[in-house]
């Protein structure tokens, strides 16, 4: 046996024990996008595989459990406001961090509103940590992109409808003073 195989061997024996040492994280995400008036709000949505996990609000603490990070950014998005927690956050005293903790379970919606052109590209980027009763999982992330497509804004279709009814509205009485005009 050369040298070289046996340096493959321990290396792949490393990169096995390396991946079977990371432990498996419950939460799972998944993104969606939909346009609203003056833009688009980014959504993600983590479900557990597992029952009596959760992970902790958006929140920055100190002296306590990592928050949530929700981060978007993008050439040409412009943020409107924070992203914000839609699901249930439970907020409780937890006697290991001495301190009142807010943290999701079931299923966690977090969203993010933000300004930018049609096919635009956005770079979404979770941070979070998972616990149970008794331990918690090292930090985790979760990065995608996302492009921003999507029909037009509500407010444009009320104006277009407008403007084709006063469209037709001028035709018709257009057509009426042709019609009395011949008589």
């Amino acid at each position: 046996m050369d040298i070289r195989t046996i340096i493959a061997a321990v290396a792949a024996g490393l990169l096995g024990l390396t991946a079977s040492a990371q432990p498996h994280n419950p939460l799972s995400w998944t993104l969606s996008t939909s346009r609203i008036d003056g833009g688009y709000e980014i959504r993600a949505t983590g479900t557990f595989d597992k029952e009596g996990y959760h992970t902790f609000d958006l929140r920055e603490y100190e002296f306590g459990p990592r928050g949530t990070t929700f981060t978007v950014t993008g050439e040409g998005i412009e943020l409107l406001g924070g992203p914000e927690v839609l699901s249930t956050v439970n907020s409780a005293y937890d006697d290991v961090y001495m301190m009142e903790v807010g943290t999701c379970a079931g299923e966690v919606v977090i969203a993010q509103k933000v300004a930018a052109k049609s096919g635009t590209v956005a770079n979404v980027e979770i941070e979070w940590q998972c616990c149970d009763e008794a331990n918690c999982l090292p930090l985790a992330k979760y990065s995608e992109t996302v492009v921003l497509k999507g029909g037009v804004p509500d407010i444009v279709v009320i104006a277009v409808g407008l403007l084709m009814i006063a469209a037709g509205l001028y035709m018709r009485s257009r057509n009426l003073k042709k019609r009395r005009a011949q008589r």
